[in-house]
């Protein structure tokens, strides 16, 4: 070794053929060599590392994702083998937008399903006979097993005058009297219940009646049960009906 040139004559690349035959103790400080003949010192020539010829792709982005398959073999980050890199990309998005694409064909051709059908109102309690045949008793029996049940007009009993009025004159018989009700909701085309409040499950009397006049001449009767029986028996299948009955001889 008589000169610099010729020790680094064996030098390749990133290693240098000479190394072995050197003794690694001597001469050799830190990030330098001493050479023993001379004190010049010199460090090995740094590789030359050409640029790439692309934009460097992000390491993360060549992470394997779970779930989904890698593509076969993994390209270099620049140079020639970014296109097979491309392509595996490609690919993969290929796989992964098929199957998505055959869910969204299948819930297209879904069948809709039909909408849920209307909550069925719990089953009435409807008394069809006349008046003075136990329908007060069958009113009180009503209320006291839990139901919502009406005895010829809405709240009656609660006040004396206002039901009082109602019977003699017809005073709020449109608000108030079952018979007057009943009869509008069927000349409407709506079902005969229709304008009774809707928590209302049991009906006791329906039947009503009152003067037209303070004169006391004529008499306006209601008596649903008998005159729209069909349309009521027709719009509550489900009911439960009453014929309640009096001995005609025993009541004279």
């Amino acid at each position: 070794m008589a000169n610099n040139d010729d020790v680094w004559s064996g030098w390749r690349g990133h290693r240098w053929d000479g190394w072995d035959g050197w003794d690694r103790s001597d001469g050799w400080e830190g990030s330098q060599w001493s050479w023993p003949s001379s004190n010049q010192q010199s460090s090995p020539p740094e590789a030359a590392v050409e640029p790439p010829s692309e934009p460097v792709r992000p390491w993360w982005m060549d992470l394997p994702v779970p779930g989904i398959p890698s593509p076969r073999g993994r390209p270099r980050r620049w140079g020639s083998e970014q296109r097979g890199y491309d392509e595996s990309h490609s690919q993969v998005s290929q796989e992964i937008a098929e199957p998505t694409s055959a869910a969204a064909r299948w819930l297209a051709s879904a069948p809709t399903p039909a909408p849920s059908p209307a909550p069925t109102p719990p089953a009435k309690i409807v008394v069809l006979g006349m008046p003075k045949c136990g329908t007060t008793s069958l009113h009180e029996s009503f209320k006291r097993a839990g139901f919502r049940s009406v005895h010829w007009a809405l709240d009656a009993g609660q006040e004396v005058k206002k039901d009082t009025r109602l019977r003699l004159y017809g005073e709020g018989a449109d608000e108030r009297l079952l018979g007057r009700l009943i009869t509008k909701a069927v000349q409407r085309g709506l079902p005969p219940f229709a304008l009774l409040p809707g928590e209302v499950d049991a009906l006791a009397e329906m039947n009503g009646c009152h003067w037209t006049s303070k004169q006391k001449d004529a008499v306006q009767a209601y008596f649903p049960q008998m005159q729209y029986l069909r349309e009521i028996c027709n719009a509550y299948p489900d009911a439960h009906f009453i014929l309640n009955s009096r001995n005609l001889q025993a009541h004279l």
